[in-house]
């Protein structure tokens, strides 16, 4: 079974990563991220996450998602 689909590899073979402005609501935030292989590919991301309620994770914000990001004509980046 393959766990990482090629749309992701970029994240294992990322050289630099920048981060774009977080989107902070009260208990969700999005997180956009761009990589750079060193191969020179150019891969964006968006990392989703929640904020924990209860036992043991109580306030820990954790990743419930990451998706490629959509460009300016609406396709996976």
């Amino acid at each position: 079974m393959t766990i990482i689909t090629e749309q992701y590899q970029p994240l294992l073979d990322a050289e630099t990563v920048t981060l774009g402005p977080l989107q902070r609501l009260t208990t969700t935030a999005r997180q956009p991220v761009t990589v750079t292989t060193v191969m020179g590919e150019t891969q964006s991301y968006v990392w989703y996450l929640e904020k924990q309620t209860g036992n043991p994770y109580d306030g820990c914000w954790m990743t419930t998602g990451v998706r490629g990001a959509l460009d300016d004509m609406g396709n996976r980046s």
